[in-house]
Formats: C-alpha cells, structure tokens, sequence
C-alpha cells in the first residue's frame, strides 16, 4: 500500500512546492511593479 502511495505523494509534494515558488516569485515582481 504505502509503496503505491509515496511515488504518488512525493510527485504532488513536488508540484506543491514549485506552485509556492512560483507564487512568491509573482507577488515578489508584483511588489516591485509598485
């Protein structure tokens, strides 16, 4: 079970942290637009 689970988890841990970059990268330019 959990050897189905971890491939599955650690590609959406993935996904989650390059959104939060992406994320403070845009407020970061939004902020310096200002």
């Amino acid at each position: 079970m959990w050897n189905n689970m971890n491939p599955i988890g650690g590609l959406l841990l993935v996904i989650v942290s390059a959104y939060g970059a992406v994320v403070t990268n845009y407020n970061q330019l939004g902020a310096a637009k200002q």
